[in-house]
């Protein structure tokens, strides 16, 4: 495939016309191609070193994203999936109780959104712990290559957590974030990493990227399915066209992001709180994570 930018260090190039446009309903009909971090990284780069931040952030201004292979190890993996699927249990069980599963519905709340039918956005507190979570704060071991990116006075805007459950369906194509210039492509200000918590198979709902296409919204390139190991990271431009695919397995997928971004940027798009109730403050049920536990494999028993 033809590399679409070759000249990586200019910094500033023309924007295609279409290129602004913040959702799509569709994508020239084209066969997705499917593959994994590993093989996506050896075409990209078959005699670099393919992880050095320098290597990963050459990747991501010509392709729109990169893949860190190395990231999580099994125990932070297991740690963080134990913690997200239990604080998701312990807030449906407090709206439950307020009976304000009606609210989460129509709109959801400042920190814990329904997107679409199964599919959650939310903050989970414990996350930002950099006592409990390092790997998610000061010693994520991704921040070199956001830094190549974006440089060492990058800032972290958001964390959060999608939770996308069994029967949820597929997004429409969309991207995070706008150009800021509509005459010109600038260099990368804002990026997201997604870093999954079980292994992204094509049937558990990964995501599929247009690659270029931060460079020309209309671009033919092939989308692109990335199957990842849980803990691998996935690094993405705000202007990169995705979207997250249906989860057609008996299992929640969650998938921990973090958007970093130039100090000077505000993302006024996806921080704002206007329009959004405040959530109750969260109740610990009693016995908290062993019913979704026994749920999962029914071998265990509950008193």
């Amino acid at each position: 495939m033809a590399r679409t930018v070759a000249r990586v260090h200019h910094k500033v190039m023309e924007v295609q016309p279409s290129a602004s446009n913040k959702a799509s309903p569709a994508h020239p009909q084209q066969r997705p191609v499917e593959k994994d971090c590993e093989a996506w990284q050896a075409w990209l780069a078959p005699t670099a070193d393919p992880q050095s931040p320098q290597e990963l952030a050459r990747q991501f201004v010509e392709q729109g994203l990169s893949v860190l292979s190395s990231g999580l190890t099994a125990e932070q993996v297991e740690k963080s999936h134990e913690e997200v699927l239990t604080y998701y249990d312990d807030v449906m069980y407090t709206l439950n109780q307020l009976d304000k599963q009606e609210d989460l519905r129509s709109g959801g709340f400042t920190t814990f959104k329904q997107r679409e039918e199964g599919r959650y956005d939310m903050q989970v507190p414990h996350l930002d712990d950099s006592a409990a979570f390092p790997w998610f704060n000061e010693k994520a071991p991704w921040l070199p290559v956001v830094r190549q990116i974006l440089g060492s006075d990058c800032v972290r805007l958001h964390q959060a957590c999608i939770l996308s459950l069994p029967g949820s369906t597929r997004q429409k194509w969309h991207s995070d974030g706008n150009h800021l210039d509509d005459a010109f492509h600038l260099p990368p200000h804002c990026i997201n990493v997604f870093i999954p918590l079980v292994d992204l198979q094509s049937a558990n709902g990964p995501t599929e990227f247009i690659p270029t296409s931060q460079l020309d919204w209309a671009t033919d390139t092939p989308p692109l399915i990335l199957t990842a190991k849980a803990g691998q990271c996935i690094l993405f431009d705000h202007r990169t066209k995705h979207r997250g695919l249906a989860n057609q397995t008996s299992a929640a997928r969650p998938l921990v992001y973090i958007t970093y971004s130039k100090p000077w940027y505000v993302d006024l798009n996806n921080s704002s709180k206007a329009g959004y109730e405040t959530l109750p403050p969260v109740k610990q049920r009693a016995g908290r994570g062993e019913k979704r536990k026994a749920e999962e494999d029914p071998a265990l028993e509950i008193d």
